[in-house]
């Protein structure tokens, strides 16, 4: 019992870190310019990989016990993926419509 009550806790602290991030992310694009954006280090593709990894521990300690909480996790991560890519490839309308998606999530 005590272990999967510590299981629990480390992926909803891992879970919180991801919706810190993507936060964090939704708060960039809505203040700076795409070409800043651009500039970020580490950049947003690479912030989206670790989020990725993140989410797949969250997924190997919680998809038994909370699946919900496992898609959370990955939407917001798929946003964040989303996100980098349209930086990467300049394309102002594909980051408008992510963030647009984001700044509609629910953030708890």
């Amino acid at each position: 019992m005590e272990a999967a009550v510590q299981r629990e806790e480390h992926a909803r602290e891992l879970y919180y870190l991801i919706l810190q991030t993507a936060n964090r992310i939704l708060r960039n694009c809505e203040s700076f310019e795409l070409s800043v954006l651009q500039d970020h280090n580490p950049t947003y593709s690479e912030v989206a990989e670790i989020m990725e990894s993140v989410r797949k521990i969250i997924f190997a300690l919680m998809d038994d016990f909370d699946p919900h909480l496992c898609q959370q996790a990955l939407d917001y991560c798929i946003l964040v993926k989303d996100i980098g890519d349209a930086i990467v490839e300049s394309d102002e309308e594909k980051l408008s419509q992510n963030v647009e998606t984001l700044k509609r999530k629910p953030f708890v």
